[in-house]
């Protein structure tokens, strides 16, 4: 049994009231898909509104099994500068902001959702054989382990830490669970805020969203003093403020705040989908920072989830310290999937690329 494949570059085609239904199906519960958030038609259409292709075009397609599973992509046709312009690159959509790069599956008839290596064999030898001038090199740069079955791809990975709620009845089963040094650390930090004032976590609804909006340069506001790139990041404020916008009366993404007298002092812009709670983006009010509000507002967060009966709290990409002491060091690896077309024109593109970086590196 065989993968077909059908190619669009047409991207008003994927907004047609159709195809947008069923796009939306995948992500309704009890739909039975693999899905990430960053594939859901609000997260899309506020990157792509804001961001856009960032310099290429974009390149979609579904995919179908005789065993009744489908996929469904969008990837961008790269137009790089510098070193490695002569490589023409198929990447996934949101390269460098998504923390998944996987596309959507929908459900084989007996219910399984995992795209193994002949799926990805099969795209890139559809893709050499159709479309051949399209492409180089194929990329998906953060595929999670359980997506691909029994399948693990050579080359780079990362990880997303999580924590499993499946066993916390309550948010003092997670303290339990926690060493006497860090538990004592975040019991003090809760107590300290709660008796600073009026003190109160929220959950944010459509009713609410010029307040969401407030926050939103703010968080970007401390971004900045992390990251340099300032158009970088003014384009992230568009995306987060269409996303609100559009996204939240949709049901997506989940909004939330800790307040102290009535005053919003950390926020956060997540993400809930299958009992899933994904922790996106987040910051804090620095004249606030005495009260450990990183760790406050992920205590309430926890709380809330656990109360919600969400199944697991993704910390998403990166391995930054933090993440280990609320997860304990349990983790998602992230593959890189990396398909060369084995044309000699690619090949010789690709060795030539390759060169300059090394020449720029020595």
């Amino acid at each position: 049994m065989t993968w077909s494949f059908s190619w669009q570059t047409d991207w008003s085609g994927l907004w047609d009231d159709t195809f947008l239904e069923h796009w939306t199906s995948a992500f309704q519960p009890g739909s039975g898909a693999r899905v990430s958030p960053f594939m859901h038609p609000a997260v899309v259409r506020a990157w792509v509104e804001t961001v856009g292709f960032e310099g290429g075009d974009p390149v979609w397609f579904t995919a179908t099994h005789p065993d009744g599973r489908e996929v469904f992509q969008i990837l961008v046709r790269e137009k790089r500068s510098g070193v490695g312009e002569s490589v023409r690159s198929l990447i996934a959509l949101g390269e460098h902001r998504f923390d998944f790069t996987e596309p959507v599956v929908f459900p084989a008839h007996d219910g399984s959702t995992t795209l193994e290596q002949d799926f990805w064999k099969a795209l890139a030898e559809d893709l050499r054989q159709r479309q051949g001038d399209w492409f180089d090199r194929l990329e998906f740069p953060r595929v999670r382990a359980d997506t691909l079955g029994s399948y693990r791809p050579e080359g780079e990975t990362d990880v997303a830490p999580y924590l499993d709620l499946t066993r916390l009845g309550s948010i003092e089963d997670f303290m339990d669970t926690r060493k006497g040094r860090s538990r004592r650390s975040i019991r003090r930090r809760v107590k300290r805020c709660a008796e600073a004032g009026e003190f109160s976590f929220q959950v944010l609804g459509a009713d609410e969203i010029d307040r969401i909006l407030s926050w939103i340069p703010r968080i970007v506001r401390q971004k900045r003093r992390k990251f340099s790139d300032d158009q970088s990041m003014d384009r992230f404020e568009s995306f987060l403020t269409r996303l609100v916008c559009d996204g939240l009366p949709a049901g997506l993404p989940l909004c939330s705040s800790c307040s102290l007298d009535g005053r919003d002092i950390s926020w956060s812009i997540d993400f809930e989908l299958g009992g899933e709670l994904f922790l996106y983006t987040s910051d804090f009010d620095p004249d606030f920072s005495i009260y450990g509000l990183g760790n406050v507002h992920t205590y309430h967060q926890l709380d809330w989830a656990i109360s919600n009966r969400m199944r697991i709290v993704n910390f998403m990409w990166g391995d930054e310290a933090y993440k280990a002491a609320w997860t304990d060091g349990k983790v998602q690896t992230l593959h890189r999937i990396r398909f060369d077309n084995p044309s000699l024109l690619s090949r010789f593109r690709l060795f030539i690329d390759s060169a300059a970086r090394r020449a720029q590196q020595a």
